[in-house]
């Protein structure tokens, strides 16, 4: 049974990987080991056969499917000595990894069967062996927490590095980090239960009075005002691409709406220093492409057209600022041709040469020509006709 014997990596596993003494430490292989049915050799070379996955100290270490890979090889190992010696005087070895299959099949072999089940559905919506954050986020348990406020964004990336034992969400996601990311995604919501049932014990104590037991019979038959619910939390997070935003802020049909757009907390910073206004967005959140079959929704694609105009508005603004720099040229070129003639005037007059530079040089004409030439090629070279 593979799901057993995943169960059996996990008990004795750490961070979803195992390390050679980590596996001659499992209580059949060990006892095997002590008794001398399993060579320590022979241990060494089946797990020199198996899958490595050196961690940041250079360790060697194994995954679930390779610990499953080790086990098959105990059991092949085994099975050919039974070709050789039928009957055994004591029970056969694989039987105490049966046994301790047999203690993980329960309620744990169970549940590791379902993680299994899960995984392999994550795996096959992305076409990898691993798993992304992106498709944590889009599990539907997770994403159904996240919208009824039962789980925080902060908690969730705090799960996801503790099971991946590595700061951010860039890493992915092998089935041994899964089993360990549910593993503490559980401990968090038993010790939110612990907290309820805490509280229940005082309002059971409250409860004990006659008479206010009638006055909550006596409200209960009032019928009850519907309770908004929790606004969803803003995401702050800076420079996000437009994919991972839309995850972050996409609603439990995975789309984009006016009120999830409110999400957007750089959108709304804009708006707050009014850089954009509220109509600017509205017209460029009508022009974006809508969901196939919905109305005033937005899938990934349609957002990330909605994104890019945002963008596109401030890239225009910026161009707009490098348009205004020929005034500046516009300027300098005026100076410096009035301070040319202003030279040419002053040393006609030293010299006792003709006014309007009709004595200077072919050097100062070729000048003066270049700098009145630059003036005409420019657009702001225009004669106002007074009316």
């Amino acid at each position: 049974d593979v799901a057993a014997i995943e169960a059996l990596f996990a008990k004795h596993s750490s961070d979803g990987l195992m390390t050679e003494e980590e596996l001659r430490s499992v209580p059949a292989i060990k006892d095997m080991l002590e008794q001398g049915e399993l060579l320590s050799t022979e241990l060494s070379e089946i797990w020199s056969c198996a899958p490595k996955f050196p961690d940041e100290k250079s360790v060697e270490k194994i995954d679930v499917e390779s610990f499953v890979q080790v086990y098959r090889d105990i059991d092949d190992l085994f099975e050919d000595d039974d070709d050789v010696v039928e009957e055994k005087a004591e029970a056969d070895p694989i039987e105490r990894i049966q046994n301790d299959i047999e203690l993980a099949e329960t309620d744990e072999g169970g549940r590791m069967y379902e993680l299994r089940q899960i995984y392999a559905q994550l795996t096959d919506d992305n076409s990898k062996e691993t798993i992304s954050f992106r498709d944590i986020m889009q599990w539907e348990d997770i994403s159904t927490l996240i919208d009824d406020d039962e789980l925080g964004e902060d908690e969730l990336v705090s799960l996801w590095e503790k099971a991946t034992g590595v700061k951010g969400m860039d890493v992915t996601m092998n089935f041994g980090m899964f089993v360990k990311f549910n593993d503490a995604l559980d401990d968090l919501f038993e010790f939110d239960d612990e907290e309820t049932s805490d509280d229940g014990v005082e309002d059971e104590d409250e409860g004990n009075d006659p008479a206010q037991g009638e006055e909550d019979a006596a409200e209960s038959v009032e019928p009850e005002a519907s309770v908004p619910p929790a606004p969803l939390p803003v995401i702050n997070d800076e420079d996000l691409p437009p994919g991972v935003l839309f995850s972050m802020i996409a609603n439990e049909s995975y789309l984009v709406g006016r009120d999830e757009i409110k999400r957007w907390g750089e959108l709304n910073d804009m708006l707050n220093e009014e850089d954009i206004t509220q109509a600017e967005v509205d017209a460029l959140f009508d022009s974006a492409p809508k969901a196939p079959g919905a109305v005033d929704l937005l899938d990934e694609e349609g957002f990330e057209s909605f994104f890019d105009s945002i963008d596109n508005l401030f890239e225009d603004e910026d161009d707009g600022d490098e348009e205004a720099e020929p005034a500046i040229d516009e300027k300098e070129l005026k100076e410096e041709l009035l301070e040319l003639l202003e030279d040419l005037a002053k040393l006609a007059e030293d010299e006792g040469q003709q006014l309007c530079g009709l004595d200077c040089s072919e050097l100062e004409q070729e000048r003066v020509l270049e700098v009145v030439g630059e003036l005409e090629r420019e657009p702001y070279n225009q004669v106002v006709v007074p009316d």
